[in-house]
């Protein structure tokens, strides 16, 4: 019998301001599992602004899968070596569920100059069954 719990990691090397990415990681686990929480570890920090932000969309598919997170002023900016946890939207339902195979899409999009990201994402997920 495996675990109840696994952390799937996506490392995320920098990718400099004013440059949209994708990224993506793999569910490697036999099993059905939901999504429980999802953190984001900077290894660069990035100033809060208004003008020039990133905006990171978490999603399997097209459904996204937490609240959009930005380093606007309302969402912060980053502070090197801290984790942010990013919110679970539990409207995403069945979304949230994944099997083995099953990918994980991570976005960084730029509004102004936009600003760097790197860091780790971890993706907790819970055993729905076997």
């Amino acid at each position: 019998m495996g675990p109840d719990r696994v952390v799937v990691s996506m490392e995320w090397p920098s990718v400099a301001a004013g440059t949209a990415e994708e990224r993506f990681s793999v569910v490697p686990c036999p099993g059905e599992w939901k999504l429980d929480a999802v953190y984001f570890v900077p290894a660069t920090a990035v100033t809060a602004s208004d003008t020039n932000y990133l905006t990171i969309s978490v999603k399997q598919g097209t459904t996204k899968l937490v609240t959009d997170r930005k380093t606007d002023v309302a969402g912060g900016g980053f502070t090197k070596g801290t984790a942010v946890e990013l919110a679970i939207d539990n409207a995403a339902g069945k979304s949230l569920e994944f099997s083995q195979g099953d990918v994980i899409e991570v976005d960084k999009a730029e509004t102004g100059t936009g600003a760097v990201l790197d860091g780790a994402f971890h993706f907790h997920l819970v055993k729905l069954r076997v």
